[in-house]
């Protein structure tokens, strides 16, 4: 069975850069199965797209195929979990969190799934302040994503420089702040901290009523 990857590309915001890409991960042996256009910064947009490579294809080939044909910065290449669509695989695990026995745990699963990355966490509002990400989402009651040079060593540190991605799951009265990171190089772009948000809130407000009781 062919392995499925998201190969996440910059590309520039002009007609025939996406086709252009496409044809290069073809060359370099990948089927194209779906796209998803995460957001489109000026000149620039960043795309997600699923792709199969036959048995376990090298994916270096990947972003090699990419750079040589000129088509666009090749940012990450992982693992597809093999829901295909992103929004019903967000679904997916919102729903696991609501069901797990450790919600924390699994919120932080999901977070970590819908934002690609394999480092995120939950923390109270207490603990959240400790870190500078934590300190502006509180302080701003937003998202935000803070560029820090290293995390603490009670989260990994030692990895360099990361993007932190920081989310309160309510603006007034937060319970839990969600927190994902990932290397300074692949930043997180407007729709995983959309999605991200909407994650948070939702599982705040459907936990809230049962525990908010006085």
């Amino acid at each position: 069975m062919p392995d499925r990857y998201r190969v996440r590309i910059e590309l520039p915001d002009r007609p025939g850069a996406l086709a252009k890409a496409a044809a290069a991960l073809a060359e370099a042996g990948a089927n194209v199965m779906s796209v998803d256009i995460h957001e489109i910064d000026g000149e620039r947009s960043v795309d997600e797209i699923l792709v199969s490579l036959p048995g376990a294809g090298p994916t270096e080939a990947l972003g090699q195929a990419l750079t040589a044909a000129g088509a666009g910065e090749l940012l990450s290449v992982r693992a597809d979990s093999g829901i295909v669509d992103p929004i019903v695989r967000a679904l997916h695990w919102v729903g696991f969190a609501l069901e797990a026995d450790d919600s924390d745990l699994a919120l932080a699963q999901c977070l970590s799934e819908i934002c690609s990355t394999d480092r995120a966490w939950i923390w109270s509002p207490e603990e959240a302040a400790r870190l500078s990400a934590g300190q502006r989402a509180l302080a701003l009651r937003t998202a935000v994503v803070t560029k820090v040079d290293e995390l603490p060593a009670e989260l990994g540190g030692g990895a360099g420089p990361c993007w932190v991605l920081a989310v309160p799951d309510d603006q007034l009265d937060p319970t839990r702040v969600g927190f994902a990171a990932r290397d300074s190089s692949v930043r997180f772009t407007a729709s995983e901290v959309a999605r991200a948000e909407a994650l948070m809130s939702v599982c705040n407000r459907v936990v809230a009523p049962a525990s908010r009781i006085v």
